[in-house]
């Protein structure tokens, strides 16, 4: 943190206690296994609140569709190579990019009464990872399951 000099230029009484904050980290909370086969089970989330996240909109994108709209694969909230995760009565705001992303295999995660606000992004992607392309995971073949599923999002508030 860093503060304000005590003086100033037009005479005026400086603001005391004004602080400054670096943002250096794009996921603040990381629930990844390391594959498939050994994922992270059994996650809760309550009642956290989630702020302050580093801007991605710079960061390397992908092409989910492979459209004409592209995506970045960060997010305060990342859930990878997980199963059973509940986020539920959590305040996600002022974030620099995606709130939660469900990236790639991810099986029965619920997301449920949080509040997420004045986003870069989007509050929720669900983005799954194929192959056909090699030295990519994209592709038109999704058949080794490497994709989100079975997840509930519900009674969330999603504004600004």
């Amino acid at each position: 943190m860093l503060q304000t000099s005590t003086s100033t230029q037009n005479g005026s009484t400086p603001v005391a206690d004004v602080k400054f904050s670096a943002v250096l980290l794009t996921t603040l909370l990381n629930i990844s296994g390391s594959s498939m086969s050994s994922p992270v089970k059994g996650v809760t989330i309550n009642g956290v609140k989630f702020t302050g996240a580093k801007p991605t909109y710079l960061e390397p994108h992908g092409v989910p569709s492979g459209g004409d709209w592209a995506l970045d694969r960060f997010a305060a909230v990342f859930i990878e190579n997980a199963e059973q995760v509940s986020v539920t009565k959590c305040n996600l705001t002022r974030l620099g990019g995606n709130a939660i992303i469900l990236s790639g295999y991810s099986r029965n995660v619920s997301i449920t009464d949080n509040e997420f606000s004045w986003l870069g992004n989007s509050a929720v992607v669900a983005w799954g990872r194929t192959k056909g392309v090699p030295g990519y995971d994209d592709g038109m073949d999704g058949s080794d399951g490497r994709q989100p599923r079975y997840h509930t999002v519900s009674g969330n508030l999603m504004r600004e």
